[in-house]
């Protein structure tokens, strides 16, 4: 049996003694069916007294293996090796459990700020990472185990934390999925849209095109309308002035008749002024008389 320097360390009694003291339990059976032929032996030892009398034990059993017709074969070793595996895990527990929960807590405590902070493209790298590691770790301590169970706790912890790690990189996976579903309905809803304002902006233009016709062509009915109106304000102009022309001759007219008869009103004032009253009568009446003959 190995690791006699742990056991010199840890206990102070003899270790034939401590076998005595076995009474029940898998060690005890064990010790039975090796009816007690134990050797503890110190590997780290630099004693060479030690060393030697650890050996000459062991050779001393061999040689009563051999008188007795009953050496220790293969079969004896395997149908023993999952008593041994157990007694060696049982006797590693407390330092593997140790080294196995340091990287566990790490994990956990890892995947804690991860939770905290999650959504970016690099927590999930991250999480990937610990899982890694969280595999690696719970391989590391199934091949210390070597199936005792012994190590079923920290086992069964780091297990706990790989369903959580794969837990997140799962709703992660849904929801990645679910963004790409819907950036996709966004872009083809946006490339319909696109077609639909492309249509609407092309009915518009031909629209604003056939309006533009029509502003035309009123334009041009507006602009003949104007235009008729100029030649009808250019006729009145003209009708206007050859009125004009036509009642100043007629004033010029008028204006002279007055004028001469202004001037036959003087002489015939200025011939009755001369004359005497009854004179007068009598040539204005002659006059007249002559005039409206």
């Amino acid at each position: 049996m190995t690791y006699g320097d742990l056991y010199e360390q840890e206990s102070c009694t003899d270790f034939l003694d401590w076998v005595s003291d076995q009474k029940s339990g898998v060690f005890r059976e064990f010790l039975q069916e090796c009816d007690n032929r134990i050797v503890l032996f110190n590997n780290k030892t630099s004693d060479k007294e030690k060393q030697e009398g650890q050996l000459m034990k062991l050779l001393n059993i061999v040689k009563t293996l051999k008188l007795q017709n009953c050496r220790y074969a293969d079969e004896h070793y395997f149908t023993g090796k999952t008593n041994r595996d157990y007694l060696t895990v049982q006797a590693q527990k407390d330092f593997i459990e140790k080294e196995a929960m340091e990287g566990a807590n790490f994990i956990n405590e890892t995947l804690k700020i991860l939770l905290g902070s999650r959504g970016s493209d690099r927590d999930i790298l991250l999480f990937n990472d610990m899982l890694n590691k969280a595999n690696h770790l719970q391989k590391f301590i199934k091949d210390k185990d070597k199936g005792t169970g012994v190590l079923g706790s920290v086992s069964h912890y780091v297990s706990s934390i790989i369903s959580s790690i794969e837990n997140e990189l799962q709703i992660y996976n849904r929801i990645t999925e679910e963004k790409d579903k819907f950036k996709l309905k966004v872009k083809l809803e946006a490339a319909e849209n696109s077609l639909k304002l492309q249509k609407i902006r092309e009915e518009y233009e031909h629209k604003i095109k056939k309006d533009k016709r029509l502003e035309a062509l009123k334009m041009e009915k507006l602009q003949d309308q104007i235009k008729r109106m100029e030649d009808l304000k250019q006729s009145w102009r003209r009708e206007m002035n050859n009125l004009e022309r036509k009642h100043s001759i007629e004033r010029s007219a008028s204006n002279q008749q007055y004028q001469l008869l202004a001037k036959q009103f003087d002489e015939i004032k200025s011939l009755y002024e001369k004359q005497s009253r009854k004179e007068r009568k009598k040539n204005i009446f002659t006059k007249m008389f002559q005039k409206s003959k």
